[in-house]
């Protein structure tokens, strides 16, 4: 699969199992055309023509998400652990369009996994093999999982990476948000809030970590706000999540601006908590914004 086919692939999955509920004026003209030259032939399948091929592929983009975890495993194991920011990256051959891939075959995933037809009985089928192929890279028998075993396999399967950039980071918690309900299906009531446990924990780990000593590209809003709202929706209670934050985090932050407050305003833009490290004077106000919402829902 070459490098550029997973994004091709993306865009088209998007299209036909999530089409745009309008469609644009006018005509799209020769760039459009350019667009679909990838995986042409795939639009003029069904949605359920092209999930059938899309399980038969399963495997092979199993295969091609390891290939890239290898990539930035052996990249870090090279550097003795160091934590690598974005700087560290950018001195490694190939590593922008590795992780390029890594993000586009999570979100890929996910996108084929959230398909709204897997929510009828008729296509459960397909979901069950579609999981059990998942499930194969770890498992020996695969095929003789049932529904609820084939799910939790593919969960434990997917949970193993760890993402080495933040947009990494919200593509996985993404799919494995995907997949916990997916659960929902089967017939172990305790799986769905085990799933959540797990992404609960790697949303707060996700919000505790430093993911990037690169000045120039600090952390922003839009990063940080899909690994707030997946913890505040998937984190049982959304109220104890956000407490935590405001009195840890926040009281971090206004600690030390009073510290601080003979500096000049501009000084102080850098201002980030020591406990929550993504919670910085820049991005604060994504979790009074969110945390109503979550709450009140």
């Amino acid at each position: 699969m070459p490098a550029d086919c997973p994004q091709d692939l993306l865009k088209k999955t998007t299209k036909i199992l999530h089409p745009p509920k309008a469609r644009p004026f006018g005509n799209q003209g020769a760039s459009q055309a350019v667009k679909d030259a990838g995986y042409a032939k795939l639009l003029q399948m069904s949605d359920t023509s092209f999930v059938k091929w899309m399980k038969s592929n399963v495997k092979l983009l199993c295969q091609k998400l390891e290939e890239q975890h290898a990539f930035v495993t052996e990249a870090q194991e090279a550097r003795e652990g160091i934590d690598m920011d974005a700087q560290l990256w950018a001195q490694i051959p190939d590593s922008a369009i590795r992780m390029e891939c890594y993000q586009c075959i999570l979100e890929l995933f996910q996108s084929f996994l959230s398909w709204e037809g897997f929510d009828a009985e008729t296509h459960r089928d397909t979901l069950h093999q579609c999981f059990a192929h998942v499930a194969s890279r770890t498992h020996q028998d695969a095929s003789a999982l049932s529904y609820d075993e084939a799910v939790k396999e593919s969960f434990s399967y997917f949970q193993k990476f760890a993402p080495p950039t933040i947009a990494i980071q919200v593509a996985h918690l993404g799919l494995l948000s995907t997949i916990s309900d997916h659960t929902l299906y089967g017939d172990d009531g305790i799986a769905y809030a085990t799933c959540c446990t797990t992404i609960a924990e790697q949303c707060t780990s996700a919000l505790k970590k430093v993911w990037t000593e690169d000045e120039t590209k600090p952390i922003r809003a839009p990063q940080l706000a899909p690994i707030l709202e997946t913890l505040l929706t998937k984190g049982g209670d959304p109220l104890q999540a956000i407490t935590s934050i405001v009195d840890d985090g926040l009281g971090e932050i206004a600690s030390e601006a009073e510290e601080r407050k003979q500096e000049d305003t501009k000084a102080l833009k850098d201002l980030a908590s020591v406990s929550f490290p993504t919670l910085t004077k820049g991005t604060f106000h994504v979790s009074h914004q969110l945390a109503p919402t979550c709450v009140l829902a």
